[in-house]
């Protein structure tokens, strides 16, 4: 399953964000304005929204990496799909080695 997503991360919520904290990434405050769900977290592979996990795609893994390595980071705009993440790492890797 895929989620469509569109947000806006602002000077305001770079300012309120915390580094490494899933739960205050600037991205996860931006995406609780968007969306209206305040159970919103972001960590480095995945984003867990309305209890579903997804895959972090890797434009916004960069932006997130780089404010949790305190490197400076602007406001923009993601719009995104989300593709929903597998329920245990077993399937994860089944498919990562499927790949080779």
């Amino acid at each position: 399953m895929s989620r469509n997503l569109t947000f806006k991360v602002t000077q305001d919520h770079i300012d309120r964000g915390i580094p490494i904290k899933s739960k205050h990434c600037p991205l996860a405050l931006a995406i609780q304005e968007a969306t209206g769900q305040y159970d919103v977290s972001v960590g480095g592979w995945t984003l867990t929204l309305d209890n579903t996990t997804y895959y972090v795609p890797n434009n916004m893994r960069d932006w997130v990496l780089d404010f949790d390595l305190g490197r400076p980071v602007k406001p923009r705009t993601f719009n995104v799909s989300l593709k929903e993440a597998k329920s245990s790492m077993k399937t994860m890797m089944a498919g990562y080695y499927d790949g080779i």
